[in-house]
């Protein structure tokens, strides 16, 4: 993306929150590209230096948060800076998460279940495919349940990923 594609949107009339949106950049660079053409001043832009987060940092990050999801930014961006001798900030491991399609939410809740539960639900299963039970006579139910406080430690899960980490198993009737 170039600032001459932002100048054409510009000149199109567009406004600027729908140029951000389109073109995924800030308002503040938008608005330095209508100054730069109204005044004819070119646009400095200060050169940052070479990205020093490594495709092995990225992966470490990675391994780290789908090892303990309930990891800390700090604690991983401690844990890789030690491992690869740079600094790293716990903004570029939260970024590194987000580019990766990671998301700091609750742990998904499943039914914690005994073997005889399991072997329950799988009989009840195979008789329910095998026709033993006529469907107009099976009732499902929502059901819900209320703490005092939060029970919920949240985790980093990649979206669309189900596997075991993301699970928080919860006994329905605790002592």
């Amino acid at each position: 993306m170039t600032d001459s594609q932002i100048a054409n949107l510009l000149l199109e009339n567009m406004s600027h929150i729908k140029i951000a949106r389109i073109l995924h950049i800030g308002r503040d660079r938008i608005r330095d590209v209508k100054k730069s053409n109204e005044s004819g001043i070119p646009i400095i832009r200060k050169k940052s230096g070479p990205n020093k987060i490594t495709s092995p940092m990225r992966a470490r990050v990675v391994q780290l948060t789908l090892y303990s999801g309930a990891r800390s930014d700090t604690s991983v961006a401690q844990m890789v800076s030690k491992e690869f001798r740079t600094p790293i900030s716990r903004s570029s491991v939260n970024m590194i998460r987000h580019e990766e399609r990671f998301n700091y939410k609750p742990p998904k809740v499943c039914q914690l279940l005994t073997k005889d539960h399991l072997q329950e639900r799988l009989q009840f299963t195979s008789s329910y495919l095998n026709g033993e039970f006529p469907t107009t006579n099976l009732i499902f139910s929502d059901e819900s349940r209320f703490v005092m406080q939060s029970d919920n430690q949240w985790v980093w899960r990649r979206r669309g990923s189900y596997d075991e980490s993301i699970f928080s198993p919860k006994q329905k009737f605790p002592q």
